[in-house]
């Protein structure tokens, strides 16, 4: 659980039907949906290297850029339309995605 949260009911938010609260990444707090962004950099990071691994040092950097925004960034912005980011969450991902880019 996020070390931001200090008052109120935290409810998890089931990531299925059946109420799997594993690789929980949002909750619930007082009437809204915080995010813990730690997992989702952490996704897109294990994304970016799989793609890099692959691709090799004598990639075509088209290639790299178009498979990165194809699928890298949809794990790094799932579920955003509900996300409320404080400022050190908006700022690690857009680390992430700077990384990425000076990467390619």
């Amino acid at each position: 659980m996020p070390s931001s949260f200090q008052f109120g009911i935290i409810l998890p938010i089931p990531k299925d039907k059946h109420g799997d609260l594993s690789n929980l990444d949002m909750y619930f707090r007082c009437g809204r949906i915080e995010v813990d962004s730690s997992s989702y950099v952490g996704k897109f990071y294990g994304a970016f290297n799989n793609i890099l691994n692959v691709l090799g040092s004598k990639r075509d950097e088209m290639l790299a850029v178009r498979l990165v925004k194809t699928h890298c960034l949809p794990s790094l912005l799932y579920s955003r339309e509900i996300w409320r980011l404080n400022n050190t969450d908006a700022r690690s991902i857009d680390v992430a995605w700077n990384n990425a880019s000076r990467k390619n």
